[in-house]
């Protein structure tokens, strides 16, 4: 007769964490293989290392913290270890919780580990509801509340903070700028579930913005990588799903909370500019006639370029006394002969921004509460064009227990973003091109901001720079957005049969305006 067996869940995470310990008894007798000969210095301390049933354990790593020496339990859960009356023994293995003991006078150090259980119990969102983490077989990788405090620092948006936090999880941004959503990515960008998508993003049950979220009210993030783990999303899961779980009110006397902070922001990168005219003029001769075997008649389509020109360039470079600038009687335009820096002209080398946070929390066993609030705001990185944009954050959650099978749960946010930006401006078109590429085109060094009667120089008009000191070419963008979700949960049978009702509501609105004026520049 034959006979067949069924591995259930636990038979399977048994045999795993057998082939766990095995593999770390492996490699710690290659580490520490014949750990007799290598103990040091010290006298020999010996014991034994048993589990809460009284089985010796095979495998324990036994190390002296601070040095070298370290050895392994055998067959019988026996070690011998040379160390010092004032040293310490370290014992730790894999799913028991670790021991340090001092030695003090002692020579035998008999040891009894405990299971460490902790991690297997822990409770973790996944899809519609939530789960122990030993009985979750997906990819699912989870950030604590703890874990966001230590990350999160002046950062205005999640997605920045979640850079580098979770294995797996890749958010990468077009540029800086406080309210760019990220592109997320989970397993990489070639190698992703679903490779060519972003992430779905929850927040609390429905499709939300990470940027429109305050981190202040995040108390969990959970991330599903695998086709197991998102199946309950179907096709909107493909690229995976992140669950953002916000703080729930807690039962007590009212508790107010306030932080904030305020924040230098330096540039990660300072390009390194040519900024002598003469310089920046030579390197782009020998380069032109190296390529075209004769002189340029233009820089670009603006500024022209003759030897006449050049070789007075050089003049005047040789004798900072002369002006920058002439009048040509020829065609009574203006010459140029700068050594103008347009990158320090347009950046700062530092802006700032901060942020409060307000919140309060209580209620009782039939009704708790929790209401915070959170400003933002941060300069622009121009030294002109009053570049700015701040960020309002409401979230209000409330718990009430009905009766004793009808619980109702309401959470209600709205978020407000405001910002203003510079832009360029041509041919009275506005555009969002940044300063940065315009530079290339018109930003030469030998190039002035203005003309010696006040007037805007060319290159500061084709550059956007007149524009943004008059602050007459602009954009500004509004958004508001407003989340309500009510929940209902009917316990019929107390944790036996439980039914949930959810209904939620979104409402997004977007407004931009801009202005673009044309203007005249003088040669």
């Amino acid at each position: 007769m034959k006979q067949c067996y069924t591995l259930t869940g636990l038979d399977v995470l048994g045999k795993i964490r057998s082939y766990i310990r095995l593999l770390t008894v492996i490699l710690l007798y290659v580490t520490f293989a014949l750990p007799a000969s290598a103990q040091g210095g010290g006298k020999a301390v010996s014991g034994i290392v048993k589990d809460d049933t009284g089985n010796p354990l095979i495998g324990v790593t036994v190390t002296v913290p601070g040095t070298t020496k370290g050895t392994t339990t055998d067959a019988n859960g026996t070690y011998t270890i040379n160390a010092d009356n004032s040293e310490s023994l370290n014992f730790s293995y894999v799913g028991y919780k670790p021991q340090t003991i001092h030695v003090n006078n002692q020579s035998t150090i008999d040891v009894t580990m405990s299971e460490d259980n902790t991690s297997l119990e822990e409770v973790v969102v996944v899809g519609y509801g939530v789960q122990k983490r030993r009985d979750i077989v997906g990819a699912v990788e989870t950030l604590s509340t703890k874990g966001l405090e230590e990350r999160m620092g002046s950062s205005m948006s999640i997605s920045r903070s979640l850079q580098g936090a979770i294995p797996g999880l890749t958010m990468t941004f077009s540029d800086g700028k406080p309210n760019r959503g990220a592109t997320v990515r989970i397993r990489g960008a070639e190698n992703s579930i679903g490779s060519g998508g972003s992430a779905l993003v929850m927040v609390d049950g429905v499709e939300t913005d990470m940027s429109t979220v305050n981190p202040d009210d995040i108390e969990s993030i959970t991330v599903l990588k695998d086709a197991s783990s998102t199946a309950v999303y179907g096709a909107r899961g493909t690229f995976g799903v992140i669950l953002l779980t916000t703080k729930k009110p807690q039962k007590g006397s009212a508790k107010v909370t306030y932080n904030g902070t305020f924040t230098f922001y330096k540039r990660a990168t300072k390009p390194q500019m040519v900024t002598n005219g003469y310089d920046y003029t030579t390197s782009f001769l020998e380069s032109y006639v190296n390529a075209f075997g004769k002189d340029p008649s233009n820089i670009n389509n603006v500024f022209k370029f003759s030897r006449t020109w050049y070789n007075e360039l050089a003049r005047r470079n040789s004798d900072p006394s002369y002006e920058k600038w002439r009048i040509n009687p020829a065609d009574n335009r203006y010459e140029y002969f700068g050594n103008t820096n347009w990158y320090k002209i347009f950046y700062k080398d530092y802006t700032t921004g901060h942020q409060h946070n307000l919140s309060i929390t209580g209620g009782t066993d039939k009704a708790s509460y929790y209401v915070s609030g959170r400003f933002f705001h941060q300069d622009g990185i121009y030294n002109a064009g009053d570049e700015r944009y701040n960020q309002y954050n409401v979230l209000a959650k409330g718990t009430v227990q009905a009766t004793k099978w009808l619980r109702v749960e309401n959470t209600t946010s709205f978020m407000s973003r405001f910002s203003h930006q510079p832009t360029l401006t041509t041919g009275g078109q506005s555009f969002t091109v940044t300063p940065t590429r315009m530079m290339n085109h018109q930003g030469f060094p030998m190039t002035l901001e203005k003309n010696p009667d006040g007037t805007w120089t060319d290159a500061a008009v084709y550059m956007g720079w007149a524009g943004f000191v008059e602050g007459n070419t602009w954009r500004e963008d509004d958004k508001f957005d407003l989340n309500n979700k009510t929940k209902f949960t009917l316990d019929f049978i107390k944790d036996v049969l439980v039914g949930e009702i959810d209904v939620s509501y979104y409402r997004n609105h977007t407004e931009r305006h801009m202005l673009a004026v044309p203007y005249t520049y003088y040669t």
